[in-house]
């Protein structure tokens, strides 16, 4: 928008444009008292600027807007920490459902990377549990859940932009390794401790 209204001398494109509100519902942040925000972009030009007056009018169409879009008053916000809403189709496939779920409450993200490296490699062993063995496998709704959390931590490790080779099982300590396979069968967790490296690159 400022690029529009600058023309490419120093005078304003549009001498007479007062101030352009922007208003998108496509970018929301939730408020600290749990209320949901939509972004509302003032920018005021020179007229405004000039004449105080019409500053007073811009802000009351603002505060008009918010009382008849959210039945409360407009409020400052940072501009940071607003996200784009994603358009959720009549039909979503399972796994895409999982992955817009997780983004809007992404649990894993207060973990340290060595919790999430540990959390990873406990759904990388129980999602494995349908390997063929000598264990009982798990009923399908159960899998689910190991494949569905998996899934979340492929997501936060994207986010995060970590090297999946710092997640080499190998690099696991022996307390590390002890919280991320504790409770699954020793055979796969002997399969698991002694997976081949993935080629660099």
């Amino acid at each position: 928008m400022h690029q529009k209204l600058r023309s490419r001398g120093d005078s304003s494109r549009f001498p007479n444009i007062d101030a352009v509100l922007y208003i998108s519902e496509k970018h929301a942040q939730k408020l600290e008292d749990g209320r949901i925000a939509f972004a509302v972009v003032q920018i005021l030009c020179t007229p405004a600027i000039m004449q105080r007056w019409k500053m007073g009018v811009i802000e009351r169409v603002m505060q008009h807007w918010s009382e008849f879009r959210t039945g409360g008053g407009a409020v400052s916000g940072r501009a940071d920490q607003f996200e784009s809403i994603v358009d959720v189709p009549p039909q979503l496939a399972l796994h895409e459902a999982w992955k817009l779920t997780y983004r809007r409450n992404p649990y894993l993200r207060g973990l340290t990377n060595q919790q999430l490296k540990v959390h990873f490699h406990r759904c990388v062993g129980f999602s494995s549990l349908l390997l063929k063995g000598n264990w009982p496998m798990p009923p399908q709704e159960q899998h689910l859940v190991y494949v569905r959390k998996f899934g979340d931590a492929i997501d936060e490790i994207n986010y995060r932009g970590i090297d999946m080779r710092q997640f080499d099982p190998r690099r696991l300590t022996p307390q590390e390794r002890a919280q991320a396979y504790a409770g699954l069968p020793e055979e796969l967790i002997q399969l698991l401790s002694n997976a081949p490296r993935r080629p660099a690159g």
